[in-house]
């Protein structure tokens, strides 16, 4: 299960990781989520299903909050992401959510938390859920990338993220459970590997799935 916001809802590194999943794996591996998208990224037979939401927080998420913002396809509760769990019971997560917590200033510690809980969701209907826990890639937010928009805080907010990211996963993770830290922001330039400072291109999408699938494969989760 891929969750998280627009950086796995509407861009295509989902699309690139299944592609790479399939030699040896067909039949195997399968994508799981009570939702679908697919950006039109040309990768024929693509999986859709994710539990992405784009434009969410999720300290919102956590907090009940949903209507401060409009999301795609909805900006969901708790209580929504629990019933997707129920119904599909992933046995393996890969979750990149942050950014937008980090672009309305929430902080490190409140957004690490909201970590905590959806972990504890995802344990209720899973014991042995592993969860892939993704270092946000870095963002460049300004007025030429994002007419009216800025984000003055972000350069130094998104590597104390994850830093705490590293952290949290060592704390949470347990033998049952593994939490496994995946650092997608080393060698992810926000200028040239995205369409916006924020969202990843073809080759930004290209580098986050190398990257998951780099992590699948080393703790034999895929071949």
């Amino acid at each position: 299960m891929a969750i998280g916001d627009s950086i796995t809802r509407a861009t295509c590194w989902r699309d690139f990781l299944w592609q790479t999943l399939q030699p040896g794996n067909a039949g195997r591996i399968d994508f799981v989520g009570t939702l679908q998208a697919d950006y039109g990224c040309d990768v024929m037979g693509f999986d859709q299903d994710n539990q992405a939401y784009s434009s969410s927080l999720i300290t919102e998420v956590v907090a009940g909050v949903t209507n401060a913002r409009t999301c795609d396809p909805f900006c969901p509760a708790l209580s929504d992401l629990q019933t997707a769990f129920a119904a599909t019971k992933p046995q393996v997560v890969l979750m990149h959510w942050g950014t937008n917590d980090v672009w309305n200033a929430k902080t490190t510690s409140s957004i690490t938390s909201a970590y905590a809980t959806i972990i504890d969701a995802l344990r209720a209907v899973n014991p042995s859920v592993v969860v892939l826990l993704a270092q946000i890639i870095p963002m460049n937010v300004t007025s030429a990338t994002c007419s009216g928009c800025s984000c003055s805080g972000c350069t130094t907010a998104v590597p104390a993220l994850n830093t705490a990211i590293a952290s949290f996963a060592a704390s949470k993770s347990t033998a049952a459970s593994p939490v496994i830290a995946v650092d997608q922001n080393t060698g992810f330039d926000a200028t040239m590997d995205t369409r916006d400072g924020v969202h990843p291109n073809t080759q930004g999408s290209q580098k986050m799935a190398a990257r998951w699938y780099a992590a699948l494969t080393a703790n034999h989760l895929a071949q």
